[in-house]
């Protein structure tokens, strides 16, 4: 496999970061609206960096039109 190659499928994983992380927020949050996973089961900065990440979401959803908020954060 060339070089270049590489490079293409690391960026393409690379990309595919910000995705992933979606899917495991909105994981961490249907298993703790389920009581199958406890926040208090986190480290502490684990908790802060998830609710961070929570707070600035809903924070976005009230700025947007209602059109938009209709669809969600994608």
């Amino acid at each position: 496999m060339s070089h270049e190659q590489i490079a293409k499928l690391k960026q393409e994983l690379k990309s595919s970061d910000a995705d992933v992380i979606r899917i495991i927020d909105d994981l961490v949050d249907i298993l703790v609206s389920k009581r199958l996973l406890r926040m208090a089961d986190f480290p502490e900065p684990t908790r802060i960096q998830l609710q961070r990440r929570q707070e600035l979401r809903e924070q976005i959803q009230a700025l947007l039109p209602r059109e938009d908020a209709d669809h969600g954060l994608e």
